[in-house]
This record gives C-alpha cells, sequence and structure tokens, in this order.
C-alpha cells in the first residue's frame, strides 16, 4: 500500500511539472478590436508594436521606453521610465485586453507584423537606386561612331579678358592702319613676342608718350597681337587716340 501510494504522488509530481505553463508575453504586433456604427467600422484603440525595451504606436511614431516588465499571474504590467505602468490581461497566446478609464475593456488580437516593416517603400527605393551621386554630371546617349572627347577650357594667357567689343575694335583698328617702322616699335614687339607682357608693355607706353609712335599705328602691328588680350594694352590704345 505505502509503495502505491508513493508512486501516485510521483506520477502526480511529474504531471503537475510538465502541465506547468510558461508565463504570458505580450511581445508581438497587436490590433484593438473594431466597432460598427452602420456602414462606418472604427477601431477602438490604437495599433502596438510591443518588445523587451520599448512599445510603439505606428500610426503615430510614439515610442514609449521600457523600464521593466512585472509579470502577476495572467496579467502582465509595463513599467516605463516615466514611473507610469499599463497593465495587459493576458486571455490567451492570441488575446488579450486593457482597461481603460471611462472606456472600459479594450480587446486587441495578435497580427502577423508587415513583411515590409522597416523598409523604404517601392517609389523611394526606386528613387534611391537612379539618383545620381553627389557631384556627379548626368551623361547623355553615346553616339554611334563619335570618338570626340570633351575639350577642357581653355584658360586665357596672360592677364583677364577684355569685353569683345574692345577686341573686336582693336583688330578693326590693325586692318585699317599702316604697320610702324619696325625700329620704333621693334623692343616691345620683341618682348611681346617672348610673352614679356611687362616689359612690351612697358615699352610701347614710352613710345605712345614720346609720340614716336601712334595708337592706331601699335593696334595695326601684328606683331603686338599677343598683348591684345591683355586690359593693360586695351587701356593704352584708349588712352592715346
Amino acid at each position: 500500500m505505502k509503495r502505491a501510494t508513493a508512486a501516485l504522488l510521483a506520477a502526480l509530481t511529474v504531471i503537475g511539472g510538465c502541465s506547468k505553463t510558461e508565463p504570458p508575453s505580450i511581445n508581438g504586433h497587436w490590433r484593438a478590436e473594431r466597432v460598427q456604427v452602420q456602414s462606418l467600422v472604427i477601431p477602438i484603440g490604437p495599433e502596438l508594436v510591443i518588445n523587451d525595451h520599448e512599445i510603439q504606436v505606428p500610426a503615430t511614431n510614439l515610442r514609449l521606453p521600457v523600464d521593466h516588465v512585472e509579470r502577476h499571474g495572467n496579467n502582465v504590467t509595463v513599467q516605463f521610465a516615466v514611473g507610469l505602468g499599463w497593465t495587459f490581461f493576458v486571455e490567451s497566446a492570441t488575446r488579450m485586453y486593457i482597461d481603460v478609464p471611462l472606456v472600459g475593456k479594450v480587446a486587441y488580437t495578435r497580427v502577423a507584423a508587415p513583411s515590409n516593416a522597416g523598409q523604404p517603400a517601392p517609389v523611394q527605393q526606386a528613387l534611391q537606386l537612379t539618383k545620381p551621386a553627389s557631384g556627379a554630371t548626368p551623361q547623355g546617349p553615346a553616339v554611334e561612331g563619335s570618338s570626340a572627347t570633351p575639350q577642357a577650357p581653355q584658360a586665357t594667357p596672360h592677364g583677364p579678358r577684355v569685353p569683345a567689343s574692345v577686341a573686336q575694335g582693336a583688330d578693326a583698328a590693325a586692318e585699317r592702319v599702316p604697320t610702324a617702322s619696325p625700329d620704333v616699335l621693334a623692343r616691345a614687339a620683341e618682348a611681346a613676342q617672348r610673352n614679356d607682357f611687362d616689359t612690351a608693355l612697358r615699352e610701347l607706353d614710352a613710345a605712345l608718350a614720346n609720340k614716336t609712335v601712334t595708337a592706331a599705328q601699335a593696334a595695326g602691328d601684328h606683331r603686338l597681337a599677343p598683348l591684345r588680350n591683355d586690359i593693360r594694352y586695351q587701356a593704352l590704345i584708349a588712352r592715346n587716340p
């Protein structure tokens, strides 16, 4: 008799240990029950996404940091960092409710999390794929048979560019006026040909000041052509009509 009683107690202990249930978990995506008013279906509460660290309200991007979780039977109380708590009454693995003042019980049902949660929308993905890198220049379609390469802009030699109208006036004067005597502008022309513009302009300035050469003769001397894009040369020609 004693042996039978001991065996029965051992069996009951094993059964009791196997039937022990895990504490309820509220982690997951929950949707509030809805009520229908005529043709209008209204959710009683917001959807909730719950994990060990926070409670999210996807519709508002609200995130409530969780300090810790307390479990008492089927009641799960979430304590927030601000000192407030929120108790969920768990009825099953897929159903729970909260008791809201002046409203009463609001039931929630566990639902599957959206498969595209946390991913950008398809349109945003397309924009990200097609958006050129910062600083990149859009390339046009290639022309078949064309081997031309983009040419770098040509730098203006020796001094700033002058207005096109001034340069055109100097060219016209060069066509109309005969060239001055070579010995008068020799030193200025020689310096201009070796790109020593400072010396060339100094010699030209002295010649114009001494009246040994006129502005028209200087403008007509093709050896001084390298000076025509220099603003100082244009000023000398304009100052000595």
